[in-house]
């Protein structure tokens, strides 16, 4: 109710009545949502802002007065805003003994790469004696020359600066078989050193290639 100078500044007046009339709407929509999604937990803010200017306008006290008087204006304005509150929890993990950390300087940034599609080798890979599976995959690879994928083996020794028939079947894929045999024509191309027991072997520098030990 308004009094007789005007619109009261109160929760109890008329002045805030746009603000009331949002809040109880806004707070009845919270609560039958609260229901319908049976969420146990909400959250009802309301902020107003004010504004006080001074501006000027005809003095109505003095009307025959051709001077301006100067007056407060209020400017209210109001924001009411609910919040759900829902509990959920997701989960997961990334990473683990599979990666290795790298700086991609190209990037600028950190990235994670597989270990085992990295070309290394380390003490553990031994040329293997040939197991069943190895011998399974021979014979699916017998119609497969080592001219025909001597460029790819060539590819991948260089790349990873090392050389071993367990690299080869890991990256190509192959069985120990083929994998021996390719290891052998880069040793006679003089791609790859010889076979220096569980070590893996060295590559050759292209130098070394084409005018073999120098003089």
């Amino acid at each position: 109710m308004g009094s007789k100078q005007g619109h009261e500044v109160s929760l109890f007046g008329t002045a805030l009545n746009g603000f009331k009339l949002d809040f109880n709407t806004l707070l009845t929509k919270t609560l039958r949502a609260m229901q319908e999604k049976g969420v146990e937990d909400a959250t009802v803010t309301a902020k107003i802002d004010i504004t006080l200017s001074t501006e000027e306008g005809p003095n109505l006290y003095a009307p025959d007065s051709e001077q301006e008087r100067e007056y407060i204006s209020p400017k209210f304005k109001h924001k009411v805003t609910a919040t759900l509150h829902v509990k959920e929890d997701l989960s997961g993990k990334t990473g683990g003994k599979a990666y290795e950390l790298k700086y991609d300087s190209s990037a600028g940034v950190y990235v994670m790469a597989l270990v085992k599609d990295d070309g290394q080798t380390t003490l553990f890979d031994r040329e293997p004696d040939g197991d069943a599976d190895s011998k399974q995959n021979d014979e699916e690879e017998s119609s497969v020359t080592v001219d025909e994928v001597l460029e790819a083996a060539t590819a991948i020794v260089r790349e990873a600066g090392i050389a071993s028939v367990a690299l080869l079947q890991r990256k190509m894929h192959i069985g120990y078989k083929l994998a021996a045999a390719l290891l052998d024509k880069l040793e006679e191309l003089g791609i790859v050193g010889p076979f220096n027991g569980d070590a893996p072997r060295e590559v050759l520098t292209e130098d070394k290639e084409d005018g073999g030990e120098e003089e």
